[in-house]
């Protein structure tokens, strides 16, 4: 009887070994299910946020591209506001222009931009000049391309007891007041051209007269280079760095490659003038005046030196 008890006992120990172990193993392959299923999970959720991001960059960039979109249409906008503000005339009523209006200066005076040496002031009824008559309606204008571009130069100068109002023409309908352009539908530059004096240092009957008084050069119409030609070269015979001569045989004239020829047209006359480095040549129909350099004085690097300070 011992003896049986002592093998089943020991039966029964190895029985418990052996399921235990075989728990051990479905738990183990339990777990391993497990792992690979949440393995399985988790990847899926990866490629699920991986679509998430991809669409999330898309969408971005096509907002980024929709407020760059936008904001060209908001540029366009700017301009065409801007472009329908520079189609409508102003009114003088307003408080920037009202001062148009007004008539019975205490002075007004009229100078060349930039050059005090030619200017007026005007008295008697020419002070009840209204700008609004003289320069028209005007509206936002812009700014000249280049110096060249300008045909007038004349400056005007409004006084009223403490105030003082200054208008700039660059062209018979561009002013520049209070450091913008506008365009006025009337000759601005007609008030210069009334009073404004010729400088007194060129005579009347002179070619250098017609040469100031000519509206083109060659094919530019800037009267202030035009008028400045003219007074370099009275300046030339006034301060004595050329005189006047016969005309000379052309064997006696010396051409260098610098030679300078401009023509200048006058209500229908062409003035020419010849400058080379030692001598002046204008002509008119069949008139011709020469002059000559003193002490020998480079006319063309005092043309050049004239030409390029302004």
């Amino acid at each position: 009887m011992t003896y049986l008890y002592s093998c089943n006992s020991g039966e029964g120990i190895i029985l418990k070994k052996l399921l235990v172990l075989f728990t051990i193993c479905i738990l183990l392959f339990t777990a391993c299910s497990v792992t690979d299923e949440v393995s399985a999970v988790v990847e899926q959720y990866e490629e699920k946020i991986k679509l998430y991001e991809e669409k999330i960059e898309h969408l971005q960039n096509e907002l980024s591209n929709k407020d760059d979109e936008l904001e060209k249409l908001r540029e366009k906008v700017m301009d065409l506001e801007k472009a329908n503000e520079m189609l409508c005339y102003l009114s003088t009523e307003s408080e920037e222009f009202s001062w148009m209006n007004g008539r019975n200066w205490d002075s007004i005076i009229v100078t060349v931009r930039e050059n005090d040496n030619y200017n007026c002031t005007l008295s008697g009824e020419l002070l009840e000049v209204s700008p609004r008559d003289l320069f028209g309606a005007i509206r936002a204008g812009y700014a000249p391309p280049s110096p060249s571009s300008y045909t007038e130069n004349y400056q005007y100068i409004f006084k009223k007891g403490n105030e003082e109002y200054v208008v700039e023409v660059y062209n018979p309908n561009l002013i520049k007041y209070n450091g913008n352009f506008y365009e006025c539908t009337k000759n601005a530059s007609a008030l210069g051209e009334a009073v404004l004096y010729y400088p007194k240092e060129i005579p009347e009957d002179s070619l250098i007269r017609k040469i100031y008084e000519s509206k083109i050069w060659g094919y530019n119409t800037d009267l202030f280079r035009i008028r400045q030609i003219a007074c370099l070269i009275q300046r030339f015979i006034d301060e004595g760095t050329v005189v006047k001569i016969k005309k000379p045989e052309p064997k006696d004239v010396e051409v260098t490659e610098n030679l300078v020829e401009m023509n200048f047209y006058n209500k229908g006359q062409m003035i020419t003038v010849i400058l080379d480095k030692s001598y002046i040549c204008i002509k008119h129909d069949e008139k011709e005046e020469w002059y000559k350099a003193v002490n020998d004085a480079d006319l063309i690097s005092n043309y050049w030196s004239a030409m390029t300070a302004n």
